[in-house]
């Protein structure tokens, strides 16, 4: 059986590209991740930049194989029994911290399809 593909750096767009999909920017979200694992000797949860989906209360992670290769290539979970997934902005507020935290701004897939999910978060 071939290993899941490690989609790490790609979570900013795979959740714009589910945003576009789903023609609901709002579902974007950006955090934190809390990943166990030793660092430095130490061992618990360490917070890594990340982005994901939302669906009412289902959590949509396309990008979830950077952190544990048992997760399936997309993890679904509800909000409420992964507390690994900390949220600190969603839709438009995602969004830019996508294009600036990921150099969203700097690669041309990004670009369009921040524009497209712009006017449709104008649009609502």
């Amino acid at each position: 059986m071939r290993p899941p593909r490690n989609l790490a750096g790609a979570c900013g767009l795979s959740a714009m590209l589910v945003a576009k999909a789903l023609n609901d920017p709002q579902t974007l979200r950006t955090g934190f991740y809390m990943k166990a694992e030793t660092l430095f000797g130490k061992r618990g949860r360490f917070p890594y930049r990340h982005a994901w989906s939302r669906i009412g209360a289902m959590i949509i992670d396309a990008t979830a194989t950077q952190f544990n290769q048992n997760h399936r290539a997309v993890h679904v979970a509800p909000c409420d029994e992964d507390p690994r997934y900390l949220e600190i902005a969603s839709g438009g507020d995602a969004l830019d911290d996508i294009l600036t935290n990921w150099r969203g701004r700097e690669l041309p897939a990004f670009v369009q399809l921040a524009r497209q999910l712009r006017h449709e978060l104008r649009s609502t």
